[in-house]
This record gives structure tokens, sequence and C-alpha cells, in this order.
């Protein structure tokens, strides 16, 4: 991943290298980078994604502790999708369902919530 970090940061995107500490190998774009813009970096950088860029599908662990999160994030008030077992995403829905990754990281009750239920999620090679 650090390939694709200074192949992206080489088309313009600022993205941190990865921490080699962690297994989070997020491809979420970085707060003011617009969808068309990010698009064009994961199409010109593919090759140093792992997969080739393709989902891989979570380990079951991590898929139970992603829907464990999803149902935490629900009983907190933010409507949120049972996770994907193909690719492990959820989708957001509700009043926050149009809103920026960055109006959605700010709002206090999304933050609460997903403080409440970060332990839900399994971390680093499925462990909790």
């Amino acid at each position: 991943m650090v390939n694709f970090a200074k192949c992206a940061r080489d088309h313009g995107v600022n993205v941190p290298d990865p921490d080699p500490n962690s297994s989070n190998q997020s491809l979420v774009p970085p707060s003011g980078v617009q969808a068309p813009q990010w698009t064009a970096v994961l199409q010109a950088c593919q090759q140093f994604l792992p997969n080739g860029g393709a989902p891989q599908a979570p380990d079951p662990r991590e898929l139970d502790g992603l829907r464990a999160y999803a149902v935490c994030m629900r009983e907190h008030g933010i409507e949120v999708s049972d996770p994907d077992p193909n690719t492990g995403q959820s989708t957001i829905g509700g009043r926050l369902a149009n809103a920026t990754r960055t109006q959605i990281e700010n709002d206090p009750g999304y933050q609460a919530a997903s403080q409440a239920c970060q332990d839900k999620l399994v971390t680093d090679g499925g462990h909790k």
C-alpha cells in the first residue's frame, strides 16, 4: 500500500503512507477529495492495490464484528445497513444518507454512536 500512497500523491491526492502495524488498509478518499478525482486515482494506481483493487471479502470474525457494529450503531440512532458479506461495506441511511464523509465524521450523534460501538469491530488480523 506504500506504493499506492505514493502513486496517489503523484496524481495530486495527499494520501499518507499506511501504518505498518495496522491491518486496516482503508480505501476511503481523504477529506476534501471529490469522487471523480478519487476514482481517477484508483484507476491510475490500481496495480498497487491488493487484489488489483477488487474488494476482498472480510474473514468470518471480521464480518461478525462488522454486523455487531451495525446493530450497535442502529441501537444508538444511526441508520447503518448490515455489511455486504462480499466486501464488508455498509451504507449509512436516514438523516445522514446524503451527507459527505466529513459531515458524517463531524456529526455529534455519529461520533457518540461510533465511540460507543467501536469495541464491536475486529481489528489487526481478527483480534478484538
